[in-house]
């Protein structure tokens, strides 16, 4: 502006007009958001009234998108705390609505009240007059139910039934884990038994599932594992492992389940001492089942069973824990047993492949006794005992007076070659106790004790079983009754025999041995049994000593050896057989002996086959000799009916034992010596009934070194 008179309103003044043409432009067409009129005064322009509006329309949308969404979220937070809300079948009208989230149920269909309806608002079951007032839901009642967390799962199908009724068989410990748990999944256990017994634990790699308590397991739990999934006990971290907890745990309770369980019972090498700590226990419980179960690191018996009733495990496996020193692996391995089970009955396992430090299975009496008791396919090694074995609890300074009825053991084996106390052990103990129906079958391995320890055992039936002894017998059977079958038996140890029957009476048992050290079937004080033996080249051990050899019966009545074998290199088995104080005892023809010495004491006997150490059979026909089948010698005419014998290996002494026979057509003919024999040579003639040398239609000649 250039003039700025100052002239009142109104004025013609062409300045004034001036100043005003001026003014307008900058009114209209100005960028500034104010401009100064002709008097001076600032005045706001188009372009700031527009931009004071556009300003003050986006505090103006702010506010309201504000206040929008407290009011969405309100309202959403009444919907998710309400949701839809049924207040009746209108056939049951009248009745009142006072919130728009209730619905109605008309011909099986959903209405909530219009909005545009004044709330509360009473149903008075016309549909024709009121009708307009409701407004059908469709399926936003479905969706809903679909959404919510009680209800969705049970709508939906899967297979022949609800995805909750799947859902169901089994929940994630993970949805049942918080923050607060600190590691502990004890705590989600507990919270997700609450809903169901059957528990899933999922593989994670960001999860150790640690218990800080043990998992107290209901009638009808289950426990599945996914694969890679180890439930561990804190770790030792002192001598005594007082951290060491029992993970499983289940008392008095039904139908059980473990799926794929892998267990860590906490042994570390810092534990130095003696822990009674049982990863597993199942107390009085009924109908447990196991699959695909491991265990590693047991303190004390890995997965013990106590007075229960009906156990079915297949595919398990075990380790003790492996200290670096050795002689402290030995030390600890007391207790460390891989199974067991006490006072149980109808038991069935298979597929075992247990590496333990005390027994790899263990059965014992101690309350109510074992009955029905089946374990088939054990692997298994210890560090300080033996594969499977039964006895009674050692309670009070004695054995307890308790009875195993009905016990198969089959399919067991020493792992890796390795050298266990037993492969397998029953014995009775306590003479009150009776043991009765044991079947053993199909056994294999190299022990330190006796391979085959069977003791005060009734009905035993036994099979297939091959075991080899470093330090005692091969297979040792004492005062058992009732015994049917067949074993094999080595002794490496001098004064061990492979096969050792001491006792026992009804005993129909084939016996084999194969270089065993002392004897190779030794038969003592049994009574009325028919033993069959075959025995060969034992006694090495102590054929120094002149002792050892095939077999040996003493103090035995009414035993019968109908036919076997007991014969020995004569540098190895010093006796074939050893027979003394026995009453009433037959050895059959067909029994083959031989040794150095190939029988003592033979007069007990009724019948006796000894293999010649020479023969020959043959005849004369006019100054000429056919001879037959000659072994070990060879024959020399002399002169008509004068023969000479030569050995081709010298008897050991002039006293050995021999037969000659003669016949002629029509004649006789009697045995004359012509000189007394020496241990290279026999000499002798064929006499006629005249009493001359004379020759013979057929001679045959037996000499026995012995």
């Amino acid at each position: 502006m250039t003039h700025k008179n100052g002239s009142p309103l109104g004025s013609p003044s062409l300045k004034d007009v001036d100043d005003n043409a001026r003014s307008l432009d900058l009114l209209v067409c100005g960028d500034s958001p104010t401009y100064m009129d002709r008097r001076g005064v600032q005045r706001r322009s188009w372009a700031g009234m527009e931009g004071e509006f556009s300003a003050e329309q986006e505090r103006r949308n702010s506010d309201f998108n504000k206040e929008q969404a407290l009011r969405d979220a309100k309202f959403n937070k009444v919907i998710a705390s309400n949701g839809y809300l049924l207040v009746g079948d209108y056939i049951d009208a009248p009745f009142e609505i006072g919130n728009y989230n209730q619905y109605i149920l008309r011909d099986g269909r959903s209405y909530s009240l219009s909005r545009a309806v004044q709330l509360p608002y009473l149903v008075t079951g016309d549909w024709e007059v009121e009708g307009a007032s409701f407004v059908l839901i469709g399926d936003d009642i479905l969706r809903e139910d679909l959404a919510d967390k009680d209800k969705g799962a049970g709508i939906v199908g899967y297979m022949w039934r609800t995805v909750r009724a799947k859902l169901d068989d089994f929940i994630s410990i993970t949805d049942y884990y918080v923050d607060g748990d600190a590691g502990r999944w004890h705590f989600a256990y507990a919270r997700a038994v609450a809903v169901t017994p059957k528990i899933r634990f999922p593989y994670r790699h960001d999860i150790n599932y640690v218990m800080g308590e043990c998992l107290d397991v209901p009638s009808d739990g289950v426990i599945f594992c996914d694969n890679g999934v180890t439930i561990s006990s804190p770790p030792a971290v002192n001598a005594a492992g007082s951290d060491v907890i029992t993970l499983i745990k289940s008392e008095g309770k039904e139908r059980i389940t473990l799926v794929n369980l892998r267990l860590d019972g906490g042994v570390r090498e810092v534990m130095t001492d003696k822990s009674y700590v049982r990863p597993v226990r199942f107390v009085e419980c009924k109908e447990i089942a196991c699959f695909g179960l491991e265990i590693i690191n047991n303190p004390d018996w890995s997965l013990s069973f106590e007075r229960c009733d009906g156990v079915r495990m297949a595919q398990y496996k075990q380790k003790s824990y492996v200290y670096d020193d050795p002689a402290v692996t030995v030390k600890l391995a007391g207790g460390r047993d891989g199974l067991h089970f006490q006072d149980c009955k109808n038991v069935y396992v298979s597929d075992l492949d247990i590496e333990s430090g005390d027994d790899c299975v263990g059965i014992t009496s101690k309350d109510l006794g074992c009955f029905n008791i089946n374990i088939r396919g054990v692997r298994g090694i210890s560090s300080s005992a033996s594969v499977v074995i039964y006895n009674e609890e050692f309670v009070g300074g004695e054995y307890v007076a308790k009875n195993l009825e009905q016990l198969i053991i089959e399919d067991v084996q020493v792992k890796h070659g390795a050298v266990v106390r037993s492969v397998v052990r029953v014995i009775k103990y306590n003479s009150e106790s009776v043991v009765y129906g044991v079947s053993i079958k199909g056994v294999r391995g190299k022990s330190a004790n006796h391979g085959l320890h069977l003791g005060g055992v009734g009905g035993l039936k036994v099979d297939d079983v091959n075991v080899v002894s470093v330090l005692q017998h091969g297979v040792y059977m004492h005062d058992c009754i009732e015994v049917n079958g067949c074993v094999h038996g080595k002794s490496m140890m001098a004064g061990f025999d492979g096969v050792n029957i001491n006792g026992g009476s009804n005993i129909d048992l084939i016996a084999y041995s194969n270089g065993s050290a002392n004897f190779g079937v030794h038969i003592l004080g049994v009574t009325d049994s028919v033993i069959v033996p075959f025995a060969k080249d034992c006694g090495g051990g102590v054929y120094d000593t002149a002792s050892g050899g095939n077999g040996r019966m003493v103090n035995c009545v009414g035993v019968e050896m109908p036919y076997g074998v007991l014969s020995g290199d004569k540098k190895i088995s010093y006796y074939g057989l050893v027979l003394a104080g026995n009453t009433d005892c037959r050895i059959g023809r067909g029994v083959k002996i031989r040794g150095y010495i190939n029988n003592v004491g033979s007069a007990n006997p009724v019948s006796m086959y000894i293999e010649p150490a020479a023969a020959v059979r043959f005849k004369e026909s006019c100054g000429e000799l056919t001879v037959s089948s000659p072994y070990n010698c060879k024959v020399d005419m002399e002169s008509e009916g004068v023969y000479k014998i030569v050995f081709l290996v010298a008897m050991r002494s002039t006293l050995f034992n021999y037969q000659i026979t003669a016949q002629a057509v029509g004649d006789v003919r009697n045995i004359q010596l012509v000189s007394n024999p020496t241990t290279s040579e026999v000499v002798f003639a064929t006499i006629d009934s005249k009493g001359k040398p004379a020759s013979s239609d057929i001679v045959s000649f037996l000499a026995y070194d012995s």
